[in-house]
């Protein structure tokens, strides 16, 4: 992936979180689906931009989110070092 297409996609998620006003809430689905990329990251910015945390407390956050989900739907998962350099 280009870095303009990488930048245009972080603007977009940016402006989905900042366009939905959420608070307090998280853009994953609750365990009912799988999240996509783009929500697991779209959650991941507003934690680290709306709410202020660091990269690594955010991509935690984040980790630990989709971690329930996929305990919850019993799918084997990595590492949680893995996914947060994922994130």
């Amino acid at each position: 992936m280009s870095a303009l297409v990488e930048l245009e996609t972080k603007a977009e998620c940016a402006k989905t979180v900042h366009f939905l006003d959420l608070k307090e809430t998280s853009c994953l689905p609750f365990k009912t689906k799988l999240p996509t990329a783009r929500e697991v990251f779209c959650t991941f910015l507003y934690r680290h931009l709306t709410l202020r945390e660091t990269i690594s407390d955010a991509a935690s956050a984040v980790t630990k989110e989709v971690r329930e989900i996929y305990e919850f739907a019993r799918l084997p998962l990595q590492d949680n070092s893995y996914i947060i350099r994922k994130i």
